[in-house]
């Protein structure tokens, strides 16, 4: 089972979908036929892409990843750029870095607990967005 949100969101509508589907089972107006009964579920798991389509991206890559409408569009934005710019990027991460380790440290000597976790978080995202910025620079055939 998947933990991403967008395969649990979009399990979770399939699942309503057909339990609406057959919530309508004998009712005046449904459908008697298999024929019928099949066209009808058919449009109600339709509707469901639909509905994950207006917030999820499945992007084309090797191993397909989803991701939200605004990922993909600071992902398109980021593949525009030179590979030059992006290790600007990641050079600026890389010091907001160490200013977050700095500050973790200094927070860690002057009992600040709570300070110290949220410059570790910090710290782990830049870092994160190094990553990334390098794997993208690579991509592009690098410096």
């Amino acid at each position: 089972m998947s933990d991403h949100q967008s395969i649990i969101e979009f399990k979770q509508l399939i699942q309503s979908e057909i339990g609406d589907f057959f919530a309508g089972f004998g009712q005046v107006g449904e459908p008697v036929t298999p024929e019928e009964m099949q066209t009808k579920l058919h449009a109600n798991i339709d509707r469901c892409f639909a509905e994950i389509e207006k917030k999820w991206f499945l992007f084309p890559s090797q191993d397909l990843v989803w991701m939200t409408r605004e990922e993909f569009n600071h992902y398109h934005a980021i593949n525009k750029m030179k590979p030059v710019n992006l290790e600007f990027l990641r050079q600026f991460a890389l010091s907001q870095l160490e200013t977050s380790k700095f500050a973790a440290e200094v927070d860690f000597w002057n009992c600040d607990g709570d300070n110290v976790e949220f410059m570790r978080n910090d710290a782990f995202e830049w870092i994160q967005l190094a990553r990334g910025l390098s794997r993208e620079i690579k991509k592009l055939g690098g410096l």
